[in-house]
């Protein structure tokens, strides 16, 4: 499954006056009864909704979208559809080549259901009759969470290409010292390979800016002097943790 582009919450006309496209919102529900409460309820917020009364016809919908550059940025799915019924509707949609973020719509409160819709990719799970009006904040939710996941995974793109750009040794660490990601340098100058580093944890922390001595401990328990040095680096919304590390000659102080 590739990863569709992320939508921009909003619509109408920005600051600039440049005009913003619509939030559409594709409900696939086969009860025009019930599709007419969950649209009056998403409208509400904003959304613009489009309708499919199966799963063919949504997934249909979904794919034509997104040919025409009018991606849906969330599918509501109900799970009694006529040609799909549980989680083989929910199957139907995270199989999607790019598919989009959707929350699922039930008829009854069944935790072990939906435990694994959101183990199949539902951002949630709503009770019809019950959750009605969670509907539209609930679909907010979902489309900007899937937005920073995008986000996040073109920042970690963008580091793993800085890594391997930087011909010095550069681990990247979390918020409690451990590595998280390591360039080729850096696992040559450990005796690991990058996977066998990820998770260690470096027992000198190491500050934004600041340096420190370090002891680097090779494959067969033979140390090494090196001067580590900390920089924190924002990509997009988040911040990484980078320590780039200096070999120390023998005999230096």
């Amino acid at each position: 499954m590739r990863r569709r582009k992320s939508t921009q919450l909003g619509g109408g006309r920005g600051a600039s006056g440049a005009h913003k496209r619509p939030v559409r919102v594709l409900l696939i529900e086969d009860s025009p009864e019930q599709a007419a409460v969950q649209r009056a309820v998403l409208e509400s917020d904003g959304l613009q909704v489009d309708e499919a009364r199966d799963l063919a016809q949504g997934l249909e919908h979904v794919r034509a979208s997104e040919a025409a550059d009018q991606a849906v940025a969330l599918v509501v799915l109900d799970l009694g559809l006529p040609d799909a019924f549980g989680l083989q509707a929910v199957h139907g949609v995270a199989a999607l080549d790019q598919a989009p973020p959707f929350v699922v719509l039930t008829a009854t409160d069944d935790p072990e259901l939906a435990h694994a819709a959101v183990q199949l990719g539902a951002q949630d799970v709503l009770v019809k009759g019950r959750d009605d009006a969670r509907l539209a904040a609930a679909s907010r939710y979902a489309i900007e969470r899937h937005a920073r996941l995008l986000r996040l995974e073109r920042d970690v793109a963008h580091l793993e290409r800085l890594l391997e750009a930087v011909p010095d040794p550069l681990l990247v660490l979390d918020g409690h010292q451990r590595v998280v990601r390591a360039n080729a340098a850096a696992a040559e100058l450990y005796g690991r390979t990058p996977d066998m580093l990820r998770g260690k944890e470096l027992h000198a922390p190491v500050p934004d800016g600041g340096r420190v001595q370090l002891r680097v401990t090779r494959t067969g328990g033979k140390e090494k002097r090196a001067v580590a040095t900390g920089r924190w680096l924002t990509e997009g919304d988040t911040t990484w943790r980078l320590v780039s590390i200096r070999e120390e000659a023998d005999g230096a102080g």
